[in-house]
């Protein structure tokens, strides 16, 4: 039989304790803190994170240290977040970087909840935004604030686990598709967050059993026998994790919040491009829309993606919260240029155009803008993975200036497709589909081979027998709706531009369930390279169709503009009507004042006086002022009605007792801890404990010559309280007028070694208040006995002498 070692060999100081939990939760914080980073694509995810975490760390030491409790250490919280935000998470708000300014403050205080929808919102990389960043800063803040208040304030430190793992659940929900550091953090986490649990559970099993005799056969030490059960339990769980890791962490789409949240783009403000097609292929036809710079041979400006036909245009295929935009920055893109790919860097000037719809180009990664307003639309920027398509929420204007870079597509041959299955997709389900499509899509078909055959079959029967014709010649109505197209497919000749071939072509497709869809955009006539001025002609409408293996191949079914109809229609004779004197105008009714015009000759007989006007001004404002501060003066009003209460209603020993009762709360919001329960002399020495290093001189007329802990101005008048209630003589004289003058007196010295700063919260402090609650069956108890007292005097006849007033604390 062997017993523990003395408390004294086995305890650690709490300081050390304190040091070990601390440096464990710092290092699974910092761990937490580190998966924020990725899906800022750059340090500023980094910074933010790791500096919220620095702060709260900060702000709990301190707060700890100088025993603040909590709304102090709120506000502390509060204070440190608007004062470091802007350095951390928006320095381009900010003076030098460092000093907040009022754009700082104001984003700082709404982005406490929109940061969280930004960070979703946005396509990764995020760092080019200004605001997401608040999300990982505050997530850090927060959580190492709330983590190491719970080591250094509580006995149980296990529970910081859980604003460890908050932080980092945060930081797998809100990230992206790029988590270089998830295995190693994971790792990390788990051998650390075991380690220091096992710990901790050992040294509260040792704490707890120190005195108790125990039996000891084995020859190996509890220690060491603890240290192997935890280091095997370490190894079981790396052999587990490690595994189901490579399996379920791999390189396939992760799963994360952003794919689940919708993005808050109404998409129906902003009209397909393809209605603007004829008045820019017509109208503007020589105008002069877009300049470009490094555009490679064959290559094409895109200006949307269009998927879906609805019987009156083509359009793409998202309800009103525009589903599949997201908010992008300079790059779309997280990960980095497919191998042997090869890039496109096109820099493109606005000249004419003006529009929501952004021109991009093939296979486009990147978008910087250079202009005057690159700032205002780099934050309007929205882009679609799937289609390829960029939208600004600022119209483009004259002068805007970007760069746009993008991958050189192969130019695919017949040979190259030949054997090529179409790429497995489910199109949208179009709507108002001509009747004639179908049949006309099968005549032109043919017996040809599935595949690449049956494409060419259709566009080179459109390209080849069709005739062009933009409208300028009555033979082409403008649109593509299902009366225009059905009139094209029946006519004797196809007749018509890019509105109608582009658009036939595929519904004939998508009538043979072969994918397709529609991009309008810019590309000359001929191929060209360099330096390109795009003008309204250069405007085009084309088909694409996905083969495996080679992406979305374009198809030009529109005939060269040259390919005119050899019929001409004659044009209309003119028949001029003759001319017949027209009688002249009626006279105008006198013109009316809008209903927001008044005429000011009539304010001072119908209207108030100007000084009444001020008046209610003043008064309305006043409540206004006074209603948001009525906490405030709610309190100081309650406090004062309390006192005096206390003061002058009662019997001489009620009104003696509320003297004490007024200095037990008064020390009680000052952030003394008191005993409410304790007898008053217990609850004087409790204050006179936590003032015992701030004495004061006692008036003479006290009693007593010095502030110490024998005799004190607290013992004085808790003994003198207790004389008065509790003999039987009671109050006698000025008894009760003389406990109020020693209750002033008390809390003089109470105030005099209290902080300035808890003297003025004491007054607004409502901590006496939830101190003093009184158990419901108290309550119900003083009230069954205050109503049965009432009956009792309705029932009697004759009051023969007055009601004894009934004693009792102030608790009530």
């Amino acid at each position: 039989m062997t017993s523990h070692p003395s408390p004294t060999s086995l305890a650690t100081s709490p300081a050390l304790r304190r040091g070990v939990d601390a440096l464990a939760v710092v290092s699974m914080l910092v761990a937490a803190a580190l998966i924020h980073g990725p899906v800022f694509g750059g340090h500023a995810g980094y910074v933010a994170a790791l500096g919220g975490l620095v702060v709260g760390l900060l702000v709990a030491a301190l707060t700890a240290a100088a025993r603040v409790r909590a709304i102090g250490s709120t506000l502390a919280l509060a204070a440190a977040y608007l004062l470091t935000g802007g350095a951390l998470a928006l320095p381009t708000t900010t003076i030098f970087h460092v000093v907040p300014t009022r754009r700082t403050i104001q984003m700082l205080v709404v982005g406490l909840i929109t940061s969280w929808k930004d960070l979703l919102t946005v396509q990764p990389p995020a760092g080019i935004f200004v605001g997401p960043a608040i999300m990982p800063f505050l997530s850090a803040l927060v959580t190492a604030f709330v983590a190491l208040t719970i080591v250094l304030r509580t006995k149980r430190p296990l529970w910081a686990l859980a604003p460890v793992g908050i932080l980092a659940l945060l930081g797998i929900i809100w990230s992206s598709q790029l988590a270089p550091l998830a295995l190693p953090i994971g790792l990390f986490s788990v051998v650390v967050g075991i380690a220091w649990s096992a710990h901790v559970t050992g040294r509260a099993r040792r704490e707890g059993s120190r005195g108790i005799v125990e039996f000891n056969d084995s020859t190996v030490t509890p220690t060491a026998r603890r240290g192997i059960g935890a280091v095997t339990l370490i190894i079981l769980a790396l052999a587990i994790a490690v595994p189901l890791t490579r399996i379920v962490v791999t390189d396939s789409h992760r799963v994360v919040a952003r794919d689940y949240v919708e993005p808050p783009l109404n998409l129906q403000e902003y009209h397909s491009p393809a209605t603007q097609f004829r008045f820019l292929n017509t109208t503007d036809k020589d105008t002069d829309l877009l300049t470009v710079d490094g555009l490679p041979e064959g290559g094409r400006l895109r200006l949307a993606t269009l998927d879906y036909y609805d019987g009156t245009v083509i359009q793409i295929a998202a309800n009103a919260n525009g589903s599949g935009f997201r908010h992008v920055g300079s790059s779309f893109y997280e990960t980095p240029l497919p191998a042997g790919a090869e890039a496109s860097n096109v820099t493109v000037r606005v000249e004419d155009y003006s529009g929501n719809w952004v021109p991009t180009v093939d296979g486009v990664r990147a978008l910087e803008y250079t202009s005057d307003r690159a700032g205002q639309l780099a934050d309007a920027l929205y882009f679609h993975d799937h289609l390829e398509t960029a939208l600004s929420t600022v119209r483009l204007a004259q002068g805007d200036t970007y760069r746009v870079s993008g991958i050189v597509t192969h130019q695919w041959s017949d040979e190259e497709l030949e054997g090529r299955a179409f790429s497995p997709m489910t199109p949208p389900s179009d709507e108002g589909i001509p009747s004639d499509v179908s049949d006309a899509a099968n005549e032109m078909i043919g017996d040809a081979a599935p595949g690449i055959a049956q494409v060419r079959a259709i566009q080179r029967t459109l390209h080849d027998q069709g005739f062009y014709s933009d409208g300028s010649d009555q033979l082409s109505l403008p649109g593509h709706r299902t009366s225009r197209i059905e009139d094209f497919l029946s006519a004797d000749q196809l007749i018509g531009d890019d509105d109608q071939y582009a658009v036939a072509m595929l519904l004939m497709l998508r009538s043979r369930q072969i994918p397709a869809r529609i991009v309008m955009g810019f590309h000359p006539e001929t191929p060209a390279s360099g330096q390109l001025t795009l003008t309204g002609k250069d405007t085009h409408l084309w088909v694409e169709v996905p083969f495996e293996g080679a992406g979305w191949v374009p198809f030009d079914p529109t005939p060269p503009r040259d390919h005119v109809p050899q019929t001409e229609v004659p044009k209309p004779k003119p028949d001029p009507k003759p001319q017949v004197l027209q009688p002249p105008d009626p006279p105008q009714d006198p013109a009316e004042l809008p209903p927001d015009t008044f005429d000011d000759s009539d304010d001072d007989e119908d209207g108030w006086p100007a000084w009444i006007r001020v008046l209610l001004a003043i008064l309305g404002w006043g409540a206004v002022g006074i209603l948001v501060l009525s906490p405030i003066w709610g309190m100081l009003l309650f406090k004062a009605l309390r006192r005096r209460r206390r003061r002058t209603v009662g019997t001489d020993e009620e009104r003696s007792a509320g003297a004490w009762d007024d200095v037990v709360d008064y020390a009680t919001d000052t952030g003394l801890r008191v005993p409410i329960r304790a007898t008053r002399l217990t609850q004087a020495r409790a204050i006179d404990a936590r003032l015992i290093d701030r004495r004061a001189d006692i008036p003479d007329d006290t009693g007593f010559h010095r502030w110490d802990e024998q005799c004190t101005a607290l013992v004085f008048m808790a003994r003198s309280m207790d004389a008065v209630v509790f003999s039987d003589a009671g109050a006698r004289g000025r008894a009760a007028e003389r406990s109020w003058e020693i209750r002033d007196e008390v809390v003089a010295a109470i105030s005099g070694k209290t902080p300035w700063y808890r003297r003025y919260w004491a007054h607004l402090s409502a901590r006496s208040l939830w101190m003093r609650r009184v158990p419901l069956r108290v309550r119900l108890e003083r009230l069954t006995e205050l109503l049965a007292q009432w009956r009792q005097k309705k029932t009697t006849p004759v009051a023969t002498d007055e009601a004894t007033p009934l004693k009792g604390t102030d608790n009530v």
